[in-house]
């Protein structure tokens, strides 16, 4: 099994994208369905574009989505930081939809920690400005697990 994080356009309207968020470090997989507005998604993308430059210490974050059963669909939160040596670590805290059980409304999560390298990141914010630009419909960025 393969260790990335990829983004999927499901469809899109005016005002939102929904997008298929899939999260899997060679072990283990978790896929969530997240709304996201164009402008959060091109905010990220020009985020990303920036931080990919600080490669000695810098961080980006994003979260698409609400840890909130009041929200539809799932939540996703990326954290991505470059340590001081330049490495790229990436933690992923997903949330599906929230759903009753057993009178209680509950949500599945999973946080999965992952490495990249540089030139990967650089492909996945191309990805991701495809999306926005609607050039694709994918971003991959192809992860280490541990």
């Amino acid at each position: 099994m393969n260790s990335n994080i990829s983004f999927t356009k499901i469809w899109a309207d005016d005002d939102l994208l929904e997008l298929l968020i899939e999260v899997n470090d060679g072990h283990c997989n978790f896929r969530n369905e997240v709304y996201a507005g164009h402008d959060q998604l091109a905010s990220f993308v020009e985020a990303m574009d920036t931080f990919k430059n600080e490669i000695h210490g810098g961080q980006c974050q994003i979260q698409l989505g609400e840890f909130d059963p009041k929200f539809a669909a799932g939540t996703c939160h990326l954290l991505f930081r470059f340590n001081t040596l330049g490495k790229l670590f990436i933690t992923a805290h997903l949330q599906s939809q929230f759903f009753e059980l057993d009178g209680q409304k509950v949500a599945n999560e999973i946080t999965i920690h992952l490495r990249a390298d540089a030139a990967q990141l650089d492909n996945f914010v191309r990805g991701l400005a495809a999306i926005c630009d609607q050039h694709s419909n994918d971003a991959v960025m192809i992860t280490r697990s541990h």
